[in-house]
């Protein structure tokens, strides 16, 4: 069971605290032209991290080509759980997961609460360590992000503290949750099948679908031709 999010970081991006006139909270002026680094990660609570780094549109199909990595590096059953953002409920990808005869099935967190994915501390983490880099163009700041996911792959153990957030009891065995997702599933009721969008109209599943298309084919080779991963 992984828990997966995205995020954009910039050269300029302000993060920690800065000195400023008594009285004042000092501002950080953001400059213009600066093109953004976007990783797509995954993590589970026994320390495993997988992600993927590119500099193109942050997209549907990108979100596809990241599935696609999962799918050749794990070989057991994954259960992806997401937010409900638009990338992640596409027609495209319910194209996807539907002819994998079970190997990715995809289950969406409540709306607005953020704070229950611990992918967002992995997120927070890599911010704030590339911030205090220096970086001077987005090559640098992308070898940044590189080194640091590449050290929280090494630090299994900083990635299973991520799930000690009292936020997140409801999945860490170490803080009393349940161990499975069925468990997860049957105590909290947090998860669901379908689409916050597909909820409120045909209550179709994810799961469900046509077979995958040539075009999503096509996109996920396109963008894996030009992101970094691990």
């Amino acid at each position: 069971m992984l828990f997966a999010d995205e995020m954009s970081m910039r050269v300029d991006h302000r993060s920690g605290t800065a000195w400023g006139v008594v009285g004042q909270s000092p501002v950080a002026h953001a400059g213009a032209g600066h093109r953004p680094v976007k990783m797509f990660s995954a993590l589970a609570s026994d320390g495993t991290l997988r992600y993927r780094l590119g500099h193109g549109v942050m997209d549907r199909w990108a979100f596809l080509g990241f599935c696609a990595q999962l799918l050749r590096t794990i070989t057991r059953p994954i259960v992806l759980i997401v937010d409900g953002s638009s990338i992640h409920t596409a027609r495209a990808v319910r194209d996807f997961t539907a002819p994998s005869g079970g190997r990715l099935r995809l289950f969406f967190l409540l709306a607005c609460a953020p704070e229950l994915n611990p992918d967002e501390w992995v997120n927070q983490n890599i911010k704030a360590r590339a911030a205090r880099k220096g970086v001077a163009d987005e090559h640098e700041l992308a070898a940044a992000m590189h080194r640091g996911m590449r050290r929280l792959q090494k630090r299994s153990d900083i990635v299973r503290g991520f799930f000690a957030d009292l936020r997140l009891a409801y999945i860490s065995p170490s803080v009393g949750g349940p161990r499975t997702y069925d468990q997860l599933s049957i105590s909290y009721g947090i998860f669901s099948t379908s689409s916050p969008r597909d909820r409120y109209s045909s209550g179709s599943a994810v799961t469900t679908g046509q077979p995958v298309c040539t075009a999503t084919r096509q996109q996920c080779a396109a963008h894996t031709s030009r992101c970094s991963s691990g």
